[in-house]
């Protein structure tokens, strides 16, 4: 659909059951198209308004991911029943991943994720465990990350830092970091339990969040450097292996009884509990930097408030009798919420901008009430 002109026309009709779409940076549009009960993938060019073939072998190809500097990874079912990687971009043409090591040409690939520069990393297995590697466009080189292991990766910081762990045992896993642009290796928690990573943060340096089930009342944020430091909560009770991520990058942390909220600063480098109480629980991101919702209570009395990080205070969202839950911040800094009112028993959308609430939905023309959700949100005009 183009909105300058209004019009809309079929790109594809493939028949698939399922497909992928990813649109890159060139807002090129990678999609899969069905052929002879197989899929292939092509991409639409919206300025010349034509697709064009990207893979068309006879097994199966799947759209993976499309990388920062325009290009596409996809997977292609191997002569030997491998899932092999392939790269993609316009000027350049498909090129596989990982070609330039012999060992792993009949272990099926993964794709994992990927660095600034578009380095793609992914897993090699051969069903016993999976090794790691890292494949730069650049120069078309593969680096090994950790080999003659069993690993997973749990996330890649903005600094190209893959965090992984290694399952040395079923009651020990290990975690470690592999820096992309040094190609060096660091331990980030190494002890005689499983090491799990529950967030890796924004920003630089960026943070490793893990919790251990050997200690399962203290929380870790250690930070993804040469020489990691460690800094701690120690939350007087289990921890949730659920945890929130800001857009700055903080990390909120809840205890599982719902008596206690932890906040991971990334900028200053510290845990605090801004939140204490009954029935807590991360809702979603607050109005400002560092600002954070929480639900208080449960049933039909959670209500919400929000933890002001430049005031360090807890400002009342709505305390209103009712159900409240949390939907959406958007663009423009206001809350969307829903709330069930007075007896009703579907839920209407409210808005607050921090000062005040607006209700934005209410009865039908025919007096009828309707459940209400936020979707989505989307950057437009207006």
């Amino acid at each position: 659909y183009n909105p300058l002109t209004g019009l809309a026309r079929q790109v594809d009709d493939g028949g698939l059951a399922t497909f992928t779409l990813l649109v890159n940076s060139s807002d090129l549009a990678f999609y899969e198209t069905g052929v002879d009960g197989q899929a292939d993938v092509y991409y639409y060019d919206p300025v010349e308004d034509e697709s064009f073939a990207v893979g068309v072998a006879e097994t199966d190809e799947q759209v993976l991911a499309v990388l920062p500097d325009g290009g596409c990874v996809f997977s292609r079912i191997g002569g030997g029943g491998e899932t092999d990687l392939f790269y993609f971009r316009v000027g350049t043409g498909v090129v596989e991943i990982g070609l330039d090591v012999p060992a792993i040409a009949t272990l099926s690939k993964s794709f994992d994720g990927n660095g600034s520069g578009s380095q793609v990393v992914f897993t090699a297995s051969n069903g016993a465990v999976r090794e790691l590697y890292v494949w730069n466009p650049s120069n078309g080189q593969t680096a090994a990350i950790a080999t003659s292991s069993d690993n997973v990766v749990d996330g890649i910081g903005d600094g190209n830092e893959v965090v992984y762990h290694t399952i040395v045992s079923a009651s020990e896993h290990d975690v470690f970091c592999y820096d992309i642009d040094t190609q060096a290796t660091v331990t980030v928690r190494n002890a005689s339990d499983i090491g799990q990573v529950l967030a890796v943060t924004t920003g630089t340096p960026a943070f490793a969040v893990v919790l251990g089930d050997g200690d399962t009342s203290t929380i870790h944020a250690v930070s993804l450097v040469g020489s990691p430091a460690t800094t701690s909560l120690a939350a007087g009770g289990a921890v949730s292996t659920t945890v929130g991520q800001l857009p700055n990058g903080d990390v909120v942390a809840q205890r599982t009884d719902g008596t206690a909220l932890g906040l991971f600063d990334v900028s200053g480098v510290a845990w605090s509990a801004p939140f204490t109480g009954s029935g807590l629980a991360f809702a979603g991101p607050g109005l400002d930097d560092g600002d954070f919702v929480a639900t208080i209570g449960t049933g039909a009395s959670a209500n919400l408030s929000m933890w002001d990080a430049s005031a360090t205070a807890i400002v009342v969202l709505s305390s209103t009798a009712g159900e409240d839950t949390y939907q959406t911040l958007t663009d423009d800094a206001t809350i969307l919420f829903t709330r069930v009112v007075d007896t009703n028993t579907t839920a209407d959308l409210f808005s607050w901008d921090g000062t005040s609430e607006t209700r934005l939905t209410n009865q039908d023309s025919a007096g009828l009430d309707h459940d209400h959700t936020v979707l989505a949100k989307y950057a437009g005009s207006r």
